[in-house]
């Protein structure tokens, strides 16, 4: 781990930051063409998924999206353009 000192100290809980983390990372890897605002109005409700049946519960988002705003009171928001790939 090599943080940017700039940050400075920062308290939080390490097993739901590592959860948080962990989902952020997951799903980064399911890539894709950009989300259109429809899909960005609902990326962190509960069981919203955009992955094939089966594959996805839709809560992590929700639940890193919970954590973070909630538990830390800090914000969590995705920035995508439809066809030109997402961040979170």
């Amino acid at each position: 781990r090599d943080y940017d000192a700039a940050i400075g100290h920062v308290e939080v809980v390490p097993q739901d930051f590592g959860r948080v983390i962990l989902n952020l990372v997951g799903n980064a890897f399911d890539n894709g063409p950009g989300m259109s605002d429809e899909v960005k109005a609902k990326v962190f409700e509960p069981f919203f998924t955009t992955k094939p049946t089966g594959t996805g519960t839709g809560l992590g988002l929700s639940l890193s999206y919970d954590i973070i705003t909630q538990g830390h009171r800090g914000t969590l928001a995705v920035k995508s353009e439809a066809g030109e790939g997402q961040r979170l």
